[in-house]
């Protein structure tokens, strides 16, 4: 059984409404699902029988590895593939606003989800990247024309945009 590593995200006060969960599964020994190109079906698959409600997919391969996309009710999930790493990267976005209306709470739904994946890739080594919460409003009343790229954890980096505009005649 894999032991499921964890890292630590000081949680804020209030919730977001929209979540990001991403796991690395590392040393993976089923190495079929790394380069199926149907890798989407499985993944579709393990989502429904998570709880989560599906309304398309896609697959694509790029030499060796796969991405598999598949839209759900409560936003999409995909998983990027490294089989001459042994690797994949498994996300899931969704929103807790809209739990009680797809029957449940998509909290329990990802980790249901998690665990189905961790069957079917069986990684020596799983980790829990950092939660991602991403807020609805754009955070600490950044002035326009200023957009995070980067989120990671409690880190933010900001970058300021700068417009084209055309010379003047």
């Amino acid at each position: 059984m894999t032991q499921l590593q964890s890292t630590s995200v000081a949680k804020t006060e209030t919730e977001p409404p929209e979540r990001v969960r991403s796991w690395a599964f590392y040393d993976c020994e089923n190495q079929l699902p790394l380069e199926d190109p149907s890798l989407h079906e499985k993944l579709r698959d393990h989502l429904v029988m998570a709880g989560f409600e599906c309304f398309g997919s896609i697959c694509h391969k790029f030499g060796p590895g796969v991405t598999a996309v598949v839209i759900i009710g409560a936003s999409c999930a995909d998983v990027h593939t490294w089989p001459e790493k042994g690797t994949a990267i498994v996300r899931i976005f969704y929103c807790q606003d809209h739990s009680k209306h797809e029957g449940g709470n998509n909290d329990a739904k990802s980790d249901a989800f998690l665990r189905l994946m961790l069957e079917l890739f069986k990684p020596k080594v799983a980790t829990e990247l950092p939660r991602l919460d991403i807020p609805v409003e754009q955070p600490l009343g950044l002035p326009r024309g200023w957009r995070i790229i980067s989120a990671l954890a409690d880190k933010l980096t900001f970058r300021r945009i700068r417009s084209k505009r055309p010379a003047s005649v």
